[in-house]
Formats: structure tokens, C-alpha cells, sequence
């Protein structure tokens, strides 16, 4: 799994590239640090774009749950 930010100025998205490990993804929830959760993905792409247009700046966290378990990543929005 890759969070990048997108090739643009727009900060509020970003595209976490799950190419060829889509299949084995079930799905992509987004937290802030209090645990309210921002979006849950259950059809997961290769390349889903996470939008966090209308959330305050912060860390959220990112987590991926497939067949293997369970992945957290951080995401810090300025």
C-alpha cells in the first residue's frame, strides 16, 4: 500500500495505490485520532482517492483490512 498525495495542489486528496493487491483488500477505513470514523470503502479499486475536502487539518488514520489482517497507516492533513 502507497498513500501519495495527487500531482496537483489540491491537498484535501490522496490515492492509496493497491495495484495488484486489490482482490485481497476487503475494505479501507479512515479515522481521525478519536476514533469517528471519515469514509469506510467496501468495493476497493486499484487506486481508490481518499477526500478529506470537508475534515479539519490533522492525523487520520488509514487502515486496510484484508485476508492477511489488518494495516494502519498514518495521513497527516496540513
Amino acid at each position: 500500500m502507497n498513500p501519495a498525495p495527487p500531482q496537483t495542489k489540491d491537498h484535501n486528496r490522496f490515492t492509496i495505490d493497491l495495484k495488484g493487491i486489490e482482490d485481497q483488500i476487503e475494505s479501507i477505513e479512515v479515522t481521525d485520532l478519536r476514533g469517528r470514523q471519515i469514509t469506510s470503502l467496501k468495493t476497493v479499486t486499484s487506486n481508490p482517492v481518499i477526500d478529506l475536502l470537508t475534515e479539519p487539518s490533522g492525523i487520520y488514520i488509514v487502515q486496510l483490512k484484508s485476508n492477511f489482517g489488518t494495516y494502519s497507516y498514518k495521513v497527516v492533513k496540513f
